[in-house]
């Protein structure tokens, strides 16, 4: 059995976002955000803040666009990590 000693974290968010039309319509808008992988290990450990940053500023620049075609009225979050053993040379 190969024990790595090193993961890679890729952090995905899928937001469900429903929006009135105004004319009593309601249309529902899913967008899909993910994170750059981030190499951890003992050395290196997960930086939840980098994570968090990265996936905010990608919600504010979405929400910017859509503010700008009508108000967002429900905003639901899914947010999933997927680790994945990583060796750049050897375990």
């Amino acid at each position: 059995m190969v024990v790595c000693r090193s993961n890679t974290i890729n952090v995905r968010a899928d937001a469900s976002l429903i929006r009135d039309n105004g004319d009593g319509s309601i249309t529902r808008v899913t967008a899909y955000f993910h994170t750059l992988p981030q190499i951890v290990a003992v050395g290196h450990p997960l930086d939840i803040d980098s994570i968090l940053a990265d996936l905010n500023r990608q919600v504010e620049n979405w929400m910017a666009v859509a503010r700008s075609s009508s108000s967002i009225a429900y905003c639901n979050l899914l947010s999933v990590s997927t680790p994945t053993a990583y060796r750049p040379l050897h375990c």
